[in-house]
């Protein structure tokens, strides 16, 4: 069921390696205001896109695992409901890792994307012996909101950071 959440990915994916010279140009001429309106723009993608694909698999969950896999399959719609939300906040977190790239937050992603498996990891030791399949769903969540939290923390120092030094260059 996890592969239906990489068909939204494909499409973050493209959005984020078409907007990353855009973000780049942004950084290197210190445009905050820009890359922060682009950067907004792709987050309400992100947002719509991981919204519609969760309101889709409530409504056509059962039907989509029965046609794809087996009828069997149907009675885990809800877990499908749970890795969309997984994928949504995916979405927005793969924006976030355009974003850290661009400005140029390299060394600090590495950390970042350990302590996203870290917790996903704790996550897994205590959500799967306790909720099963749904547990690993749980845990995927875990992690995932770890990297968007972690990633719009850096984003928002990168930021202001990068505010700072352009309000220095112009004084």
């Amino acid at each position: 069921a996890s592969y239906l959440m990489v068909a939204g990915s494909l499409i973050i994916r493209a959005l984020g390696q078409s907007a990353a010279p855009r973000l780049s140009q942004y950084q290197v001429r210190g445009d905050v205001k820009q890359f922060r309106s682009l950067l907004s723009k792709l987050l309400l993608i992100g947002a719509a896109l991981g919204s519609g694909v969760i309101i889709f698999s409530m409504i056509f969950g059962r039907y989509v695992l029965a046609i794809l896999y087996k009828p069997d399959y149907a009675q885990y719609a809800y877990v499908l409901v749970w890795l969309m939300v997984v994928g949504a906040i995916s979405y927005l977190a793969s924006f976030l890792g355009y974003a850290m790239t661009a400005l140029h937050y390299f060394k600090v992603q590495l950390p970042l994307f350990m302590l996203v498996v870290a917790a996903t990891a704790i996550g897994s030791a205590l959500l799967i012996p306790v909720y099963g399949v749904v547990g690993a769903a749980y845990a995927m969540i875990v992690g995932a909101s770890v990297n968007l939290v972690g990633g719009a923390g850096i984003v928002v120092f990168a930021l202001k950071s990068l505010a700072g030094e352009k309000s220095y260059a112009t004084d």
